[in-house]
């Protein structure tokens, strides 16, 4: 299960955008739907899933199910950072690279323990909507700054 998709992409990065970013010297994709295009997005989705997993499986079941909020945010950003990594002559801005910097540290904060993903509520399996999109931050293990919106 991706923590991220296309539209969450598309959300950030226009049609033109992704498709610039996907074209190949093989390949022009002339729209979202091409189905090139689709798997270059899932395979960045793919890579930036991996990412976090790798990160925060030494504390957490992965994939997490359902996605946090925290981690789908992180999904899509460290997706259209991966999409501009395969071309390597388009420059993110440096305030892309800051967020994803920011990103990355968060991901290493949770792996640390000095993070806590939200829990699924036990009765329904699901999260929250509060909860969702929260991070506690833990010294000595005890909660000090509930960080809502990230």
């Amino acid at each position: 299960m991706a923590y991220s998709s296309i539209d969450d992409i598309a959300a950030i990065l226009d049609s033109r955008e992704i498709i610039q970013l996907t074209t190949t010297d093989e390949h022009r994709p002339e729209d979202l739907a091409d189905a090139q295009l689709r798997a270059k997005v899932a395979e960045v989705i793919e890579r930036a899933d991996g990412e976090i997993n790798g990160l925060i499986a030494a504390r957490y079941v992965t994939p997490r199910n359902p996605t946090p909020g925290i981690l789908h945010t992180i999904s899509k950003m460290l997706g259209v950072y991966y999409l501009y990594r395969n071309k390597p002559h388009l420059k993110l801005s440096d305030q892309w690279v800051e967020d994803i910097k920011y990103y990355r540290s968060i991901l290493q904060q949770i792996a640390k323990g000095s993070m806590d993903l939200p829990e699924p509520d036990e009765s329904t399996g699901e999260s929250s909507p509060a909860a969702d999109n929260t991070i506690s931050v833990v010294t000595d293990s005890k909660p000090v700054i509930n960080m809502e919106g990230y």
